[in-house]
């Protein structure tokens, strides 16, 4: 296994990484986290991030990111969304809304089309 020394996201402070980018004290806060913001939204499923954050004490913007890495899942919840990394359109997953991933997809095809015509991108 590949280890590496790095610097907790949460608190600075320096770990060996074995995966992620939290130390594992921040880690463990950030799994009771999870727990109790998947906990509340299981009885409250209409509750948008803060809703959640006033009862659990998690902040709106870590429930967003819980969402948005998939340690909740936001497609079960329908007031948990978070920005389409290109229009800011709410989304329950992945990086990009619909129309997004297609026109990113749609963009992807032109440039192999032309690489494939000219031997490189223009």
């Amino acid at each position: 296994m590949n280890t590496q020394l790095a610097k907790c996201r949460r608190c600075a402070k320096l770990f060996t990484r074995e995966r992620g980018d939290l130390c594992p004290e921040c880690k463990k806060d950030e799994n009771r986290q999870v727990e109790k913001v998947r906990n509340f939204l299981d009885l409250h499923k209409e509750s948008g991030p803060s809703k959640v954050a006033e009862k659990t004490g998690v902040a709106p913007e870590e429930i967003l990111r819980f969402a948005k890495d998939g340690l909740i899942p936001a497609s079960e919840y329908e007031n948990i969304r978070y920005p389409c990394e290109v229009c800011q359109e709410p989304i329950a997953s992945g990086r990009f809304c619909k129309r997004c991933n297609s026109n990113l997809a749609e963009e992807f095809e032109k440039t192999v089309e032309k690489m494939r015509d000219t031997g490189r991108p223009r």
